[in-house]
């Protein structure tokens, strides 16, 4: 299985900590689950009712029958079925799902050893979060596509293949389903295959296993594939419609390097899709992607090519505007380019001693990256992209090229509010005693 770890957040008051249904990784027992639902079953009437737990999206995940009350047995079913998928993505804030992190009845296919499939990445370090420069490329009958398109697409998914590796020709079915689920969504798909020894017939063969709107392109000189950094021939990128970076990795975990399941236990792509759709946070928004590796080389972005608006409006909404904007927790706004200069100062002292963005989980140097999913902290690249921006006259750049409205979580902003520091004996810690042992908890939190 896959070490997906949430750092339950103390003071948020998540269902899944209120139920029962998971502590530290691991499924509770049934009786615990009964246990905790006769607590929240205040008037003892069998079922719980939006009254008796507000929290409006899990309630709805919870409520199978749609009846407007939660019996026991719905919810048991309800996590047994992984009917909170997604809706965990809404109350943590990043991507996916949570209810399955451990099945409780692996099947058989479950059981089957993974010698390497996808591996969570650090979303900062593996592009999440850029801005994609516009580029042309040619599709298979010569028309010439740009990235940015023409049309006015929800998201663009760019995937890359291959007619000779054999991961990605088990995973061509698969991109021929999602393609087809979310094509009338305003889901715009780009198939890049960039192994030059590839046959042409054999490109156009695969093309007609998608019904339509599909753009296939040979990148034989390695153009495209240098220009996004993909990093194998099942990498997977999805751009929302300011060409932001929202995902980066695996399809699914359904094949890997020495290994196959019947069914895939997480679908990245599906669920990164959907959460987008939706307009909810991406939580797990960037993994390795098993495939046949590919030798680019991504031309690094220039110190002074860095501007407020392709780059430093989608750091600051990734990782501060959830708090720091009308109606948040933080002091003062940065979602305009005026704010980030009025308080560029700031920024750069709370960065550089780690203050900010706030995240206190204890670090585990038996990863190279962080085993929370929901992990706030900048990363190094972005560190060295904020503080070169503030070195070069934080330069404004093209409007144009602005990241487009953020999706937030209410439970992190929730987390921040009751966690508010001050600077005790030189070093800060929580105002108020549910954010002391809030921080305490994560302070003291490891990865099983």
């Amino acid at each position: 299985m896959f070490p997906f770890k949430f750092l339950k957040l103390g003071c948020s008051g998540l269902f899944v900590a209120s139920l029962g249904l998971f502590y530290g990784g691991s499924v509770i027992a049934q009786p615990s689950v009964e246990k905790r639902f006769e607590q929240l079953d205040g008037n003892r009437d069998g079922k719980v009712t939006p009254d008796e737990f507000p929290q409006a999206a899990v309630f709805k995940a919870l409520d199978v029958d749609g009846s407007g009350g939660i019996t026991q047995e719905e919810a048991k079913r309800a996590a047994l079925r992984g009917r909170l998928r997604s809706v965990l993505g809404e109350a943590l804030g990043r991507n996916n799902s949570a209810d399955d992190i451990v099945p409780t009845q692996p099947t058989k296919s479950f059981e089957a050893p993974v010698r390497q499939g996808p591996k969570l990445l650090t979303p900062g370090e593996h592009g999440v979060g850029r801005f994609v420069a516009d580029t042309e490329f040619e599709l298979l009958d010569r028309t010439t596509k740009r990235i940015h398109g023409e049309d006015k697409s929800h998201l663009t998914v760019i995937a890359f293949t291959s007619t000779s590796c054999p991961l990605s020709k088990k995973y061509l079915p698969t991109l021929v389903d999602i393609h087809s689920d979310f094509k009338a969504r305003g889901v715009r798909f780009v198939l890049v295959n960039c192994v030059a020894t590839d046959r042409p017939d054999e490109m156009k063969a695969a093309l007609e296993r998608f019904t339509s709107n599909v753009e296939y392109t040979f990148d034989k000189d390695l153009k495209l594939t240098n220009h996004l950094g993909a990093t194998s021939t099942t990498d997977v990128f999805v751009l929302d419609q300011s060409n932001t970076v929202i995902y980066h990795g695996a399809i699914d975990d359904q094949y890997g390097f020495g290994y196959s399941i019947d069914t895939p236990r997480y679908t990245y792509l599906r669920d990164a899709l959907e959460a987008s759709l939706e307009h909810r946070p991406v939580l797990v928004s960037a993994t390795a992607a098993p495939g046949c590796l590919l030798e680019t080389r991504q031309t690094a972005t220039a110190s002074s090519e860095i501007t407020y608006h392709n780059q430093i409006s989608r750091l600051l909404q990734r990782h501060c505007v959830e708090c720091h904007r009308e109606g948040g927790v933080g002091p003062f706004a940065l979602d305009t380019y005026e704010d980030a200069i009025a308080h560029a100062p700031m920024i750069r002292e709370v960065v550089h001693r780690g203050i900010m963005p706030p995240w206190f989980a204890a670090p585990d140097k038996n990863h190279t990256a962080s085993p929370w999913i929901n992990d706030r902290s900048l990363s190094v690249s972005e560190k060295q992209q904020l503080f070169a921006w503030l070195d070069n006259k934080m330069p404004a750049g093209e409007p144009k090229l602005m990241a487009g409205p953020g999706t937030y979580s209410p439970f992190t902003s929730e987390y921040i509010r009751l966690c508010r520091f001050t600077l005790i004996n030189g070093a800060w810690e929580p105002v108020s005693e549910r954010g002391r042992a809030a921080v305490a908890s994560t302070r003291a939190a490891r990865v099983l």
